[in-house]
């Protein structure tokens, strides 16, 4: 057993199956680390999981519901726990208390517990060097300015780098995620993160082999395979093929961390395929986005004289389609005609073009060519359909809103009987004379 009485007359002590600078959850090689406060738990509680349940927790059931609040500032960065390309998270202080500082210790101890555990965090920093740092908590931030102090000319930072030739890693600053933190900090807290990502260039979702995507020949019109016989689907070859991770990669990259109200909610089961093609789809549960009447799309042609890692071309785009009365979801033809004239001159990007799909849909699209497929092309793709859903979203929404006002404005205001009106004029009348 490790131990630590540091902290033992405060009610406080560490002895456990591996050291406070084991004391890591999840990959210690990983390059972003999350430092929260302590562990919540009795005061002197101490876990029984061994070194190799700790680096594999986040594999386990049993995950703590800490963990998921960290899905509010980004799905990805959530996803990224516990992977060794990923996320980890580790404490400022290692010991077990229900509250910090706990209850039971004379006012300003902390200040002599956090130094007795800060000295063991920047060992544990400096022997695994992670690149990013998120502290989780003002009390956190506060130690590793004072472990990492900023630049002189940085005042005031919500982050910054640390060089001190040995490690050049950064130290994002913020509240204590869990709560008093509204969905626009929490925003503003991952595209900080995200400059850092880029920085260092590590990749903001998992590895292409985590994601679990399915095909589907809609070309030859199979039937869905029922649930008995799933080992069938996912022996389709190209459920796991480079194009098809592709295309599920510009769809996640482009939605995570955009604003909850225009955050698509509806999203493919697959990247399906047609006469060679890979495309996915996202959209909305309300009107009038149901049912495929108006969604984003991906569409990837693959070069197959080369092989899956090129593309002939590629294309974003929103798509809308209408009945043989011309009519939009439950739109009535007027309202669909004006939806379209929407549509169809958006400024959406350079490049766009309007394309008739058949007799009853249209697409405006941003064409790409041939082009290999690869990190920065996902980028551009991502930012092409986020710029797409950032336009198009809120113009169909004021559209709607509008459109609805108007419904309930003519239920406001229903005819007056007119026995009633001239009942009404009469008495006025009277009142005059």
């Amino acid at each position: 057993m490790e131990r630590c009485l540091k902290c033992k007359k405060h009610g406080l002590f560490f002895e456990r199956k591996y050291s406070p600078i084991e004391s890591i959850v999840g990959a210690s090689e990983a390059p972003v680390w999350i430092i929260g406060l302590n562990p919540k738990g009795d005061e002197g509680h101490n876990d029984e999981n061994d070194i190799i349940q700790l680096r594999e927790y986040f594999q386990s059931k049993s995950v703590h519901r800490y963990f998921s609040v960290f899905k509010q500032v980004s799905p990805g960065l959530h996803k990224l726990l516990g992977h060794p390309n990923g996320v980890a998270h580790t404490d400022l202080v290692k010991c077990y208390s229900n509250n910090f500082p706990p209850k039971t210790i004379q006012k300003g101890s902390e200040k002599e517990i956090v130094a007795n555990c800060s000295e063991y965090l920047k060992q544990q920093i400096e022997t695994h060097k992670p690149k990013i740092i998120i502290c989780n908590g003002t009390p956190v931030s506060r130690e590793l300015c004072e472990l990492y102090p900023p630049p002189e000319s940085k005042q005031n930072p919500t982050s910054y780098r640390v060089q001190n030739g040995k490690h050049d890693f950064a130290v994002v600053l913020s509240g204590f995620i869990g709560r008093g933190m509204d969905r626009y900090a929490k925003l503003r807290l991952w595209q900080e993160i995200k400059k850092y990502f880029e920085l260092y260039g590590i990749n903001p979702m998992p590895e292409i082999e985590d994601y679990d995507i399915k095909g589907s020949d809609t070309a030859e019109r199979k039937k869905p395979v029922a649930r008995e016989n799933r080992a069938m689907r996912s022996s389709n070859p190209l459920r796991n093929d480079d194009v098809t991770h592709f295309v599920r990669k510009v769809a996640l990259l482009a939605t995570d961390g955009l604003p909850d109200d225009i955050k698509p909610n509806g999203k493919s089961q697959y990247a399906a395929h047609k006469q060679g093609h890979r495309y996915y789809h996202l959209w909305y549960s309300r009107q009038p986005w149901k049912n495929w009447q108006l969604f984003y799309k991906i569409e990837i042609e693959p070069d197959p004289s080369l092989d899956t890692k090129f593309c002939n071309n590629a294309l974003v785009a929103i798509r809308y389609s209408f009945d043989k009365q011309g009519k939009i979801g439950d739109l009535s033809v007027g309202e669909s005609e004006s939806l379209k004239n929407i549509l169809d001159n958006l400024d959406i990007q350079k490049g766009q073009r309007l394309d008739h799909r058949g007799r009853q849909g249209r697409i405006v699209q941003v064409d790409f060519g041939s082009n290999e497929l690869n990190g920065d092309f996902a980028e551009t793709l991502a930012d092409t359909l986020r710029r797409f859903i950032e336009v198009v979203t809120p113009a169909v929404d004021n559209f709607m809103d509008e459109r609805n006002e108007e419904d309930t404005d003519t239920i406001r205001l229903p005819a007056i009987p007119l026995t009633l009106t001239m009942k009404f004029v009469d008495k006025h009348n009277e009142e005059d004379a």
